[in-house]
């Protein structure tokens, strides 16, 4: 896991499936405190449809953005890049139109991202400025990291969760 500056400003987060699926399978509540305390956060309305049991109204209560692609973005996502899927390619392309970073836990999106200079952010790091400024304490944000590794142990290994509880308590102790 890459080293991302805590207590960044980000302009706005754009939410890909596997950390929105990963948050709603864990705490949905820390996507909340995000929109309330990081940054506006969005999701697009075809990835929303990908996460069973969150709809519009839900991400709406949460604080989240349920974002309209344009006609023209969703024609440019059909495009193929590599072998994205086309939901990665439509967060690509959210992200870059607006100028946002994009949270995902996808290397070949990633990738893809760092070649049009498009900030990106691992999904466990949403918790770290949370932690930093206080409305989430170490040890909510690593039983949650946990709970993400549970149910997600493929992607979200022990080791990335194991460095993921070293920054937060590095953080709490410099705050």
């Amino acid at each position: 896991m890459e080293e991302e500056p805590v207590g960044d400003r980000h302009r706005g987060l754009v939410l890909d499936a596997n950390v929105l699926i990963d948050y709603r399978d864990t705490d949905l509540g820390v996507l909340s405190l995000v929109a309330t305390h990081v940054a506006p956060v969005c999701v697009p309305g075809p990835i929303l449809t990908e996460v069973l049991g969150l709809d519009e109204a839900t991400c709406r209560d949460l604080g989240i953005e349920p974002y309209k692609p344009t006609l023209e973005v969703l024609v440019e996502a059909g495009r193929r890049i590599g072998s994205l899927s086309f939901a990665d390619r439509l967060v690509w392309l959210v992200a870059r139109n607006r100028a946002w970073t994009c949270v995902t836990n996808e290397k070949p999106l990633r990738r893809l991202c760092a070649t049009d200079g498009i900030r990106t952010l691992w999904g466990l790091n949403l918790m770290l400025p949370l932690v930093e400024c206080g409305e989430l304490e170490v040890t909510r944000a690593v039983e949650v990291a946990d709970d993400i590794h549970r149910n997600n142990p493929h992607y979200i290994t022990a080791a990335i969760v194991a460095r993921f509880g070293e920054r937060c308590r590095d953080i709490s102790q410099r705050s």
